[in-house]
């Protein structure tokens, strides 16, 4: 924790604090980090969609939590250490397959959103967030759900 308090001073005096810049980019390292956030950029109205948060995080670090939002609004929750499945919220909620794996690692078999049938209502920005106590990434991306048109009859004028 000193080595964060000194970052600011590391900037006015380089020389001294070498080790200090060290240990903070050390640090900074081992975070938790998105690799890779994969959601399909189009889907087809009533089909699945699978939208993937690759992240890696340092074996030290601890109270890892797994969030979805749509927009801005929560959709999506897995905290590992509960031993509770996943919760699918709001607009989300009965629409995504809480069974699904997207790995065999513990720290993040539901880190994945399984989306059993998109509607239009889904059109919009996603985002991946994944924070523990030492740190926290997030990614977002979006998709478009295309539907149907429909041809609508022209009433006959009289």
């Amino acid at each position: 924790m000193g080595c964060f308090l000194c970052l600011g001073n590391l900037l006015k005096n380089l020389a001294l604090k070498p080790l200090c810049f060290i240990a903070a980019v050390i640090n900074l390292a081992e975070a938790v980090k998105i690799n890779r956030l994969r959601v399909p950029d189009m889907v087809k109205y009533g089909t699945e969609a699978i939208l993937d948060c690759d992240f890696t995080l340092d074996d030290s670090e601890t109270d890892l939590v797994v969030k979805w939002y749509f927009n801005t609004a929560l959709v999506y929750q897995w905290i590992p250490s509960t031993k509770n499945r996943p919760q699918s919220l709001g607009v989300l909620k009965d629409r995504v397959n809480l069974n699904h794996q997207a790995s065999v690692d513990a720290n993040s078999i539901h880190r994945a959103l399984h989306i059993l049938n998109t509607g239009p209502d889904l059109s919009g920005n996603f985002t991946c967030s994944v924070s523990t106590l030492e740190s926290e990434d997030e990614k977002t991306k979006g998709m478009l759900v295309l539907g149907q048109i429909e041809a609508r009859e022209n009433p006959v004028r009289q």
